[in-house]
């Protein structure tokens, strides 16, 4: 067994695979191109400030990436929020400074605009206490008004009543003569009927002669 296996021949060095394995060639990534919005104006207060999204680039930069940079678009939007904030702030003081710090004309200004509005405050009370009083005023002549209608309609319903029970009165009057002339027609016909039967028989069966 081992004279066979030592006898057992062995491929060649020559035979062997000297071919090494080659990898693909691996190509660099082209350059990838970064978009950036185009550069932000200087900000005044003087005209509205758009604000920017940083997600939406313009529609000529093509569509949006993850090597889109927002760096000018979130400085702009700061510094567009600044602004109007420092314009509030000044708005806001501006209203209050001028009584007590400002210029003798502007102080006479917001005296003259405080008169203004009193005067209109006032002009508009004196308004609606006119239109108030002519409600009242409306309202009492239409009360005044229906009361004297319901006094005139109580008074014809009175008087209507009046003479329907009157009416009444008379026709019940009416019948109740007509049943006694007709209850004394009635009781002389019997009468001249017993009398008629007296004649052919003296004894008064009926009773109705005494």
């Amino acid at each position: 067994m081992m004279m066979m296996m030592g006898s057992a021949k062995r491929p060649s060095p020559s035979r062997c695979s000297s071919t090494v394995p080659v990898l693909p060639q691996i190509k660099p990534p082209h350059a990838t191109k970064i978009y950036t919005l185009p550069g932000v104006k200087t900000l005044t207060a003087t005209h509205p400030i758009p604000r920017l999204n940083p997600l939406r680039p313009p529609p000529h930069e093509g569509r949006r990436n993850v090597s889109l940079e927002t760096v000018e678009t979130h400085h702009h939007n700061l510094q567009r929020s600044l602004l109007m904030q420092q314009a509030e702030h000044f708005r806001f003081h501006n209203s209050w400074r001028k009584p007590y710090y400002g210029t003798p004309a502007e102080k006479e200004s917001h005296r003259k605009n405080i008169r203004l509005i009193l005067q209109e405050q006032m002009a508009e009370r004196m308004q609606m206490q006119r239109e108030s009083f002519r409600d009242r005023k409306q309202e009492s002549e239409y009360a005044v008004q229906h009361d004297r209608q319901c006094l005139t309609d109580d008074a014809m319903n009175h008087r209507k009543r009046a003479e329907y029970l009157q009416h009444f009165r008379d026709e019940n009057k009416k019948l109740m003569e007509w049943k006694w002339e007709q209850t004394r027609q009635q009781r002389q016909r019997q009468d001249q009927l017993d009398r008629e039967i007296m004649k052919y028989n003296p004894i008064n069966w009926s009773g109705s002669l005494k």
